[in-house]
């Protein structure tokens, strides 16, 4: 009976935790989300209810625009002019897993770096 019990709490654990990250989804518009960690070369990246984002890189003034799209918990973004994107997942309502595929200028080498992201306030 308690290894039931257990079972149903660790469930209902992470059905909250799933439909947290689907709620931030759903609500991407407007917010504004910063790296966590400065191996990514994004240090923030605002979302638009319209599917577009403004992407801010770390290294340079530099900075880009592109589109997104959310299916399920995974997010999905284009950058317009920058050659790459980023493919992340939600992982609850503030937080965002993800890799950044990128192509160097110089080299032509495709590259790919974690980035992570936090809901700022």
């Amino acid at each position: 009976m308690r290894k039931k019990w257990l079972a149903a709490l660790a469930v209902g654990a992470m059905l909250v935790a799933w439909s947290g990250a689907r709620a931030a989804a759903d609500d991407l518009g407007g917010t504004e989300w910063d790296s966590t960690n400065h191996d990514c070369g994004i240090d923030e990246i605002d979302f638009d209810s319209d599917g577009s984002a403004h992407v801010y890189d770390y290294v340079s003034e530099d900075d880009d625009t592109g589109k997104w799209s959310v299916r399920g918990n995974r997010l999905h973004i284009d950058y317009d002019t920058w050659e790459g994107g980023i493919d992340g997942q939600f992982t609850d309502a503030s937080h965002i897993e993800g890799t950044e595929t990128w192509r160097d200028e110089k080299t032509h080498e495709l590259n790919h770096d974690e980035c992570n992201f936090e809901l700022q306030d």
